[in-house]
């Protein structure tokens, strides 16, 4: 083979294998990639339901508080009801834990009636007794400028066991102090993280909490973690069992 056609022949794998990556080739290759893809995972609630969710600690996960709860009765999931499967690709996870506690910011309110404007506070921590095992994500700080482009890793009902990586997210608007996100969304979303791309490696700014049925395609909507002044915090928060169901 002549030395132009050599060229030719690694330019074009290079080129298939970043396509690879980017139209789902990624999800199969994070076993190689510890860092952030492990870190997202599914979380598993009892009678089949599942959300997304994130370690942001070494024993902390981040999803939406919404999910923890039955969509028709409202009942809140124990801890032992509660499964976390970090980097799930098909069967196989890197870590699955149980927490112990389930925190949700003071006055959160479930209600079976999704009203955006209602949602800034439908985030919750997931405590685990021991780490997870996996590199957390760090969060964005408050003062960091937000880039053009957002990722968005999520697992859905079209791909409920292989994350799905959206690279072109883009902020439309808001809706009170949420967000309007341009990537479609489906169920199963809800507490997957929004990433900022950086140098120092991505980090996390907002967490999916609905989508927006206004929209033709469904986009969705997020809760902007300010540099995590949004989350939670151990001691100002409520018990899963102590939130007021409407």
């Amino acid at each position: 083979m002549t030395a132009w056609m050599t060229a030719v022949a690694r330019g074009l794998a290079a080129v298939l294998a970043v396509a690879w990556l980017l139209h789902g080739g990624l999800a199969s290759a994070r076993a190689a990639l510890p860092t952030p893809w492990a870190a997202v995972g599914r979380v598993d609630i009892g009678g089949g339901r599942f959300c997304s969710g994130t370690v942001i600690a070494p024993s902390r996960v981040l999803t939406a508080a919404h999910c923890l709860f039955h969509p028709a009765t409202g009942r809140p999931a124990a801890p032992g009801e509660i499964v976390f499967q970090a980097g799930l690709y098909r069967d196989d996870a890197q870590q699955r834990r149980r927490p112990v506690r389930v925190h949700v910011p003071v006055g959160y309110v479930w209600s079976a009636r999704e009203r955006l404007p209602g949602l800034e506070r439908d985030v919750a921590v997931l405590e685990f007794a021991e780490p997870i095992g996996v590199p957390p994500l760090a969060l964005l700080p408050a003062a960091r400028e937000l880039p053009s482009r957002l990722v968005l890793a999520r697992y859905g009902r079209s791909r409920p066991s292989r994350a799905r990586v959206d690279f072109g997210c883009v902020r439309t608007g808001s809706i009170g102090a949420l967000w309007r996100v341009s990537c479609p969304g489906e169920p199963g979303n809800s507490g997957a993280p929004l990433l900022a791309p950086g140098p120092d490696g991505p980090r996390l700014v907002a967490v999916v909490v609905a989508m927006d049925t206004r929209a033709r395609s469904r986009t969705i909507v997020a809760v902007p973690l300010d540099g995590g002044r949004a989350l939670p915090p151990s001691g100002a928060a409520q018990a899963l069992g102590d939130s007021r169901i409407q």
